[in-house]
């Protein structure tokens, strides 16, 4: 079978938060280069360049393109590196526009670009989000952990997804 591909579809948040973060930055290196100009600023100058541009190398390769289901596999498709995880070993798969309410950030990027890392709540407790709009979670529960993604279009990822574990599954009964 071939890779079935999901783009990501940002929320409104996410675009505002995200183009509030650029704004700043760039108006960060703006006056970076005004301080430069004057030699008596100089370190703030280099100050106000150097740390936006790491903030921007640091978040871009975690920036969340899209999602593939392939055979085997469920690839997370970032800018830096796609992560991969099994199909074999999801016990549930849910859509649930609700997953990430009132979620807490323990660790990772949220809002700049998107959210991005460990999270924790109520419903779900602890687990991983590669998410660019919380409204169309869909969430896979492995035995060990839990991972929420968002793709744009939740109940065709959720079909594929259901129809390559049910092939996996048979397969591993014969």
């Amino acid at each position: 079978m071939d890779n079935a591909y999901f783009k990501t579809a940002a929320s409104l948040r996410i675009l505002l938060s995200t183009s509030v973060a650029l704004t700043i930055l760039f108006g960060s290196v703006l006056l970076g280069i005004l301080f430069l100009a004057n030699e008596a600023g100089s370190k703030i100058g280099i100050f106000l360049l150097v740390i936006p541009l790491c903030i921007l190398l640091c978040t871009i390769p975690f920036i969340v393109k899209g999602y593939s289901i392939g055979d085997n596999e469920i690839g997370i498709v970032r800018i830096g590196k796609t992560k991969i995880f099994p199909i074999v070993g999801i016990e549930s798969i849910e859509i649930n526009q609700n997953a990430m309410a009132a979620s807490l950030r323990l660790f990772g990027i949220s809002g700049f670009f998107c959210d991005i890392g460990f999270f924790m709540n109520h419903t779900l407790g602890k687990y991983h989000a590669y998410a660019t709009n919380s409204r169309m979670s869909v969430v896979l529960r492995y035995k060990n952990r839990i991972i929420v993604v968002t793709p744009d279009d939740p109940q065709k990822f959720y079909q594929t997804l259901i129809s390559r574990r049910a092939v996996l599954m048979s397969k591993t009964e014969s």
